[in-house]
C-alpha cells in the first residue's frame, strides 16, 4: 500500500517537472526533462515492486517446474526407525523352522528337528525343554537378575529374552574372550515381530534330550549332549 502511494507521488512530481520543461528555457527544459525520466523510472520501479508483493512468493524456479512436470516429488524426509519388534517377520504363519534358516541360527547352535541347523558349535545346543530351567535356577542367571540384566522367570521368558537381548545373560563359557558379551547377533529385536519370536520360543521349549538323541546330535564341546543328558 505504502508502495503504491510513493509511486504515484513521483508520478505526479513527474508530471510537474514536464509542464515546467514544456514552458522554461532549453537549459532548464533539459535538466527538467532529464528528472522526468529519472522520476518515472523510480516510480515504475516501486509500482512493480509493490505488484510482487501483493502477488506473494514468487513461482518455483525452472528445476523445480521440471520436477512437478514430470511427476517427480521433492525427496521425503529420512524414515523414522523401526520400533524394536517389527521387521520382515511380520506375515503369520512363518514356521519356526524358517524363522530359523533366514536368521542363520544353524551357523551356531545345534536344533532338532531342522535338518539345517546340525553342526553349530559356537553356542549352546538348543533343548530348551531341558536347558532354559538350568539356566534359571543357576547361580549365574541369579547375578545377572540382581543386576537387573536378566528378568525372565519361565522357561518361554527365558528364550525369548535370550534372543531379543542375548546380552542380559551369557551361558558361562560361551561368552566372547575379549569381553562378558554373548558372540550372538543383537539385531533380533529389530527384525522379529513379538508374534514371530513367542511362536520360536513356542518351538524350542518342546525340544528335549530325547529329540537331540533322536537327530544323532552331539552338542557343542562345551556343552556336550552327554552333560546335559546324562542318562540318554
Amino acid at each position: 500500500m505504502y508502495l503504491e502511494l510513493i509511486a504515484a507521488t513521483f508520478f505526479a512530481v513527474a508530471a510537474v517537472l514536464l509542464v515546467l520543461a514544456v514552458r522554461g528555457d532549453e537549459y532548464r527544459g533539459l535538466m527538467s526533462a532529464a528528472g522526468v525520466a529519472a522520476l518515472v523510472a523510480s516510480g515504475y520501479a516501486l509500482y512493480t515492486a509493490s505488484l510482487t508483493d501483493a502477488v506473494g512468493p514468487q513461482a518455483p524456479d525452472r528445476g523445480q517446474q521440471l520436477i512437478t512436470i514430470h511427476g517427480a516429488a521433492p525427496p521425503a524426509s529420512p524414515p523414522a526407525p523401526e520400533p524394536p519388534g517389527v521387521g520382515p517377520f511380520a506375515v503369520e504363519g512363518e514356521t519356526p523352522r524358517n524363522m530359523v534358516i533366514k536368521m542363520g541360527c544353524g551357523v551356531c547352535h545345534q536344533i532338532p528337528g531342522i535338518q539345517e541347523a546340525r553342526s553349530g558349535n559356537v553356542g549352546p545346543l538348543l533343548i530348551g525343554g531341558v536347558t532354559a530351567e538350568k539356566r534359571l535356577a543357576s547361580e549365574a542367571y541369579q547375578v545377572a537378575r540382581q543386576a537387573n540384566r536378566a528378568r525372565a522367570t519361565t522357561p518361554r521368558e527365558y528364550l525369548i529374552e535370550s534372543i531379543l537381548a542375548p546380552h542380559a545373560f551369557v551361558v558361562p563359557g560361551f561368552e566372547l574372550t575379549t569381553r562378558n558379551e554373548s558372540p550372538m547377533p543383537d539385531h533380533y529385536s529389530r527384525v522379529f515381530t513379538m508374534g514371530a519370536v513367542e511362536r520360536l520360543a513356542d518351538f524350542l521349549v518342546t525340544l528335549d534330550c530325547r529329540a537331540a538323541t533322536r537327530d544323532g546330535l552331539n552338542g557343542p564341546p562345551l556343552e556336550p549332549v552327554k552333560a546335559l543328558c546324562p542318562g540318554s
